[in-house]
């Protein structure tokens, strides 16, 4: 998770390192990630590139 806490309202950037949970570096590929916020839901794609 990058993020949890509390955020107000208005433009958000979050910047992912490329690692995972155990703070090792991630292949190149694609990879799926959520965004929740309340009761909205949403799944996208992302490509990394090395």
């Amino acid at each position: 998770m990058l993020v949890n806490e509390h955020q107000e309202a208005g433009f958000r950037m979050v910047r992912w390192n490329a690692a995972n949970d155990q703070e090792r570096q991630v292949s190149a590929g694609m990879y799926i990630y959520m965004i929740r916020a309340g009761d909205f839901r949403k799944t996208m794609k992302m490509v990394l590139l090395k």
